[in-house]
C-alpha cells in the first residue's frame, strides 16, 4: 500500500459506541461519522483495554496492554512507580515511530506529560481564566498565602462567585479550527495529526443549537455537575443520584447534543480535506478512549466499571486502498490499532506489540477469541469478555468501595450471560459457577504473562510536575480531583 499517505487520528473522549447511528442508535445524531464509516471499515466489536484516559491513550499509541506499558491510573493518581516502569521499558509511541519514518507529527491535545512525546507540534491548551486557577498561581508564587487561605475556602468562594459550570477543555469548534490551521501550515508535508475531541466528556454542555429546551436543560445539567465537582461529592451522593434519576431525559439530550456538535465539526474537517484535495491521500482512524455510563448500573455520568457502556468503543478506519462500507464482526482492541496502522503503511518495526494487526480480521480471520480489560482509577477490577459471557473480578476487598462516590458497584465476582442479558443486569455467578471458574482461569493466565506487580504507593507522580501544573485545573474541572 501507499506509504506516502497522511494519517488523521480522531479521538472522541468518553464516547460509547452504541450512541452512534452507525452502531445502531435510533436517533440520527452522527450523520458525518456515519458517512465516514460508509467510506471505510466499521469494527462492530471494538473494546478498550482500560477505562480511563491516560492509560487508555497510552495503550492506543503503544500497542501494549496497560500492565505491559505500566500506566494504569489517570491524572494525579498516576504514581512515580508507574512512570518509572513506563520509562524503563522504553515504550515507543506511534508518533515517535512515524516521525522516524518521515512524518510531520502534530497534535491538538492537552494531556501533556508522556503523551506529547514524538510530536513536532503539540498544541497544549489555552489558559483557563478561573478564580481557582488564579489563586493557585498566587499560591505557587507566594507560598505564605497557603497559611492564610485554606484550599477549602478557595473552593467555597469559587462556588459562590461562579455559580455556572464551564467546560475544562477547548470545544470541538476550537479543535477543528486549530486542525485546519495546522494542516494549512504543513501543506506539502506527510502528516500524522492527532485530534482529541472532549465534548462527550462531562459536563455535557453543547451549544444551544444542539439541544432541546436549552435554558431548562442547561440549568439541570449545571446543577448535576456542581455536585459532580464538589469536594463533598461522597457526602452528597444521594442528592446527586436523586437529581440524576429525575433529570434522566436532560442528561441523554445533553450527551446526544455533544455527539451532534462533534459530528458537525468532524464533517467540517472532512469538507476541508476534500476541498484541499487531501482526502484521497489520507487514512482516518476514529475511536474513543472509553465509553460512558450515563445512568446504568448506578454509575452516573462517568466511566467507572467494566460494563459494555464503558468499554465498548467505536472504531472506524478509512484508507483509499481498503474496502468501503464494510462492517466487521469479531473482537478488536485498542492495542491492535498501532500494529494495524504500521502494516497498512508497510512500516517494519522490531517492537513487540501485545496487540495484532486487524488486517487479518478485515480479511475474514479471527483476531481474538476474547477481550481483556481492567480498571484502577476508582476500583481495581478486571474482566474477560467472550461472545457469550462476561466475567468481572474484584482484585482485593480494600478496593470494593468506589473511591469516587463511596459506593459499591457490582459484586466481588460477576458473571453475565450476554445472549440472554446483553445489558448485564442479572449476575448469575451462583447459578453458573463452573463457567465463572473457567473464565477466571483464562483471565489469570492472561494476566500472568505480564508478571505485573501492583504499585503500593498512591501518590501523584512528580516526574512530570511542570506538565501536571498545566493540566491540574482542567482535571479538577472534569471531576478527577
Amino acid at each position: 500500500m501507499n506509504k506516502n499517505i497522511n494519517i488523521i487520528f480522531l479521538a472522541i473522549d468518553a464516547l460509547r459506541a452504541k450512541k452512534l447511528s452507525c452502531y445502531g442508535y435510533k436517533r440520527n445524531i452522527s450523520s458525518n461519522i456515519d458517512n465516514l464509516a460508509k467510506k471505510g471499515i466499521l469494527f462492530e466489536d471494538a473494546y478498550s483495554c482500560i477505562n480511563h484516559t491516560d492509560p487508555s491513550f497510552t495503550t492506543i499509541f503503544s500497542g501494549k496492554y496497560p500492565l505491559s506499558h505500566g500506566i494504569i491510573n489517570h491524572g494525579p493518581r498516576v504514581t512515580d512507580i508507574e512512570v518509572k516502569t513506563f520509562n524503563e521499558r522504553k515504550i515507543k509511541l506511534l508518533p515517535e515511530i512515524l516521525k522516524e519514518n518521515g512524518y510531520k507529527t502534530l497534535a491538538i491535545d492537552w494531556l501533556w506529560r508522556w503523551h506529547k512525546r514524538g510530536y513536532d507540534y503539540y498544541s497544549g491548551a489555552k489558559p483557563q481564566l478561573s478564580l481557582h486557577g488564579f489563586l493557585k498561581q498566587q499560591f505557587r508564587k507566594f507560598p505564605f498565602l497557603r497559611k492564610l487561605i485554606r484550599q477549602s475556602m478557595v473552593d467555597k468562594l469559587q462556588e459562590k462567585v461562579f455559580k455556572g459550570v464551564s467546560k475544562a477543555y477547548e470545544d470541538a469548534r476550537y479543535v477543528t479550527d486549530h486542525a485546519i490551521k495546522v494542516i494549512k501550515e504543513n501543506s506539502g508535508e506527510k502528516i500524522f495529526l492527532f485530534l482529541h475531541y472532549w465534548d462527550t466528556h462531562a459536563p455535557y454542555l453543547p451549544p444551544k443549537e444542539y439541544i432541546d429546551n436549552y435554558g431548562r436543560t442547561k440549568k439541570r445539567i449545571e446543577e448535576l455537575f456542581r455536585y459532580f465537582t464538589s469536594t463533598r461529592f461522597k457526602e452528597e451522593f444521594e442528592l446527586f443520584e436523586k437529581s440524576v434519576l429525575e433529570y434522566k431525559s436532560a442528561i441523554i439530550s445533553s450527551y446526544d447534543g455533544e455527539i451532534s456538535f462533534i459530528d458537525y465539526e468532524i464533517g467540517r474537517l472532512i469538507d476541508f480535506l476534500q476541498t484541499q484535495g487531501i482526502m484521497n491521500n489520507t487514512m482516518i482512524i476514529l475511536t474513543s478512549d472509553h465509553g460512558e455510563s450515563l445512568i446504568e448500573h448506578g454509575i452516573y455520568l462517568d466511566h467507572i466499571g467494566l460494563y459494555d457502556e464503558t468499554i465498548h468503543v467505536p472504531l472506524i478506519l478509512t484508507h483509499p486502498e481498503l474496502p468501503e462500507d464494510k462492517h466487521i464482526q469479531g473482537f478488536v482492541q485498542h492495542f491492535d490499532i498501532v500494529p494495524t496502522i504500521l502494516e497498512i503503511l508497510g512500516i517494519e518495526s522490531n517492537i513487540s506489540f501485545d496487540g495484532k494487526s486487524a488486517l487479518s480480521l478485515i480479511n475474514g480471520s479471527q483476531l481474538h477469541s476474547a477481550i481483556y480489560a481492567e480498571e484502577a482509577q476508582y476500583q481495581r477490577k478486571r474482566t474477560i469478555r467472550t461472545k457469550n459471557w462476561k466475567y468481572i473480578h474484584l482484585l482485593s476487598h480494600k478496593d470494593e468501595i468506589c473511591r469516587r462516590c463511596g459506593r459499591i458497584h457490582g459484586a466481588r465476582e460477576e458473571l453475565y450471560d450476554l445472549i440472554k442479558d446483553p445489558k448485564e443486569v442479572n449476575n448469575i455467578i451462583e447459578k453458573e459457577p463452573e463457567i465463572a471458574v473457567t473464565l477466571k482461569k483464562r483471565l489469570d493466565n492472561w494476566i500472568e504473562k505480564y508478571n505485573y506487580q501492583e504499585p503500593t504507593i498512591e501518590t501523584t507522580a512528580d516526574t512530570y510536575k511542570e506538565d501536571m501544573d498545566k493540566v491540574e485545573d482542567r482535571l479538577k474541572g472534569l471531576g478527577y480531583i
